[in-house]
């Protein structure tokens, strides 16, 4: 958290004294030291987040923090709500084949999801690839906050990484097979060089 927050606690008097008292104790250096650090500490963080359990003024969950990590780890919290949101996040992981979601959407999803696919976000879009983009950036950063208000949220990609990027609660891989998958985009050989690379990328 930050000095900046508008939380009344951090206004008060016993914040002021335990917040020189660790940033004198130590040395007016960052603690955290995530990527961008600027070194010299300014603010003072939790380091176990109060809404976690972390207790306000214990001096061993309070650190020296630059403002450049205290923001950082402010905002990675706003990123992690839909850890505790109601919605279920569900990644439908499959290869650049046509249509790969298609039918497992179709089959899986129940009226009320909230469901981010691209090639549906794009027909909505009257297949415009940006104003597509532009929205499946906007509804993954709700995800994201917790903001979305459905029993489950299904999200799509073809990227082999794709576990690593996005937040979920579950993963569903949908896979016809290295061989199928080729068969699909034999006529496209852009697309079978594609496909070739997921499965390599997926190991």
């Amino acid at each position: 958290m930050t000095k900046t927050t508008t939380h009344p606690l951090y206004h008060s008097a016993a914040w002021r004294r335990v917040r020189a008292y660790v940033l004198d104790r130590d040395g007016f250096t960052c603690m955290v030291r995530l990527p961008g650090c600027t070194v010299i500490a300014d603010t003072v963080d939790h380091v176990v987040e109060v809404d976690k359990g972390g207790a306000w003024y214990d001096e061993s969950n309070l650190r020296a923090s630059c403002r450049h990590c205290n923001l950082a780890r402010s905002r990675r919290k706003k990123s992690d709500g839909w850890r505790s949101s109601r919605t279920r996040v569900v990644l439908v992981v499959a290869p650049p084949v046509p249509a790969p979601f298609e039918a497992y959407l179709a089959a899986h999803a129940r009226s009320g999801d909230v469901v981010l696919d691209y090639l549906e976000l794009r027909a909505a879009q009257h297949d415009d690839h940006r104003s597509a983009m532009a929205m499946r950036n906007t509804l993954l950063a709700a995800v994201r906050a917790g903001l979305v208000d459905a029993a489950r949220c299904w999200i799509t990609s073809t990227a082999p990484d794709a576990e690593a990027t996005y937040p979920h609660h579950e993963t569903r891989v949908v896979d016809p097979g290295r061989e199928e998958a080729l068969q699909l985009t034999a006529d496209d050989p852009e697309l079978s060089r594609l496909v070739s690379e997921w499965y390599a990328g997926r190991g």
